[in-house]
């Protein structure tokens, strides 16, 4: 058994349709949220192009195919779109890889023009903000802006996790994001230590 899907000479032939189904299926089981958007975007979006019609083998899929969905789905929506679903699509594409369905993985290239959206809050703004919000935004923003916590890290504190001169993460988005981080004299004031 490799993945979700048993090995057998006719693996050759698997439809697209029905591989991207089933891999969005194994990824329901494992991260919910993560097949929402799978399920969506693969299933619902791309594998309705032309390009990747039901009568075609998952390893006729090249890289000529999958810029002609580019293409598709650039008339409709944005290049941040288009790359979402592209970026799932090489997802998909590796795991039938990994589980021997597929020969070989097509490059795939994102989009450029893709708008960055970075936003950097300077200190009058700050002050402002600060300023007019209420007590309990306000404590919550400082920690935040002063710390770098997000919003799930700096909620998800503990009393037990505050300490003289740092506090300890224990939980994050990622595994990676337990840390401990230095507080401010801001932040130690606002917490009464």
């Amino acid at each position: 058994m490799i993945g979700p899907f048993r090995r057998s000479a006719s693996h050759q032939s698997v439809l697209r349709r029905d591989v991207f189904r089933s891999i969005s299926k194994f990824t329901e089981k494992a991260k919910p949220s993560l097949y929402r958007f799978q399920a969506k975007v693969c299933c619902s979006n791309l594998i309705r192009l032309p390009a990747f019609s039901s009568k075609s083998t998952l390893n006729e899929i090249d890289e000529a195919a999958v810029e002609e969905v580019a293409r598709a789905r650039r008339r409709h929506v944005g290049p941040a779109t288009t790359n979402r679903g592209l970026a799932v699509l090489r997802r998909m594409l590796r795991l039938a890889h990994e589980w021997r369905m597929l020969d070989r993985v097509p490059r795939i290239r994102l989009l450029r023009g893709e708008r960055i959206r970075e936003f950097v809050l300077s200190r009058d703004q700050e002050r402002i903000y600060l300023e007019f919000c209420p007590q309990i935004l306000h404590d919550v923003a400082m920690l935040m802006l002063d710390t770098g916590l997000g919003p799930a890290e700096a909620l998800g504190l503990l009393w037990k996790d505050i300490h003289r001169d740092y506090l300890q993460v224990r939980e994050g988005k990622t595994r990676y994001r337990s840390r401990s981080v230095n507080l401010t004299s801001r932040v130690a004031v606002m917490l009464e230590l």
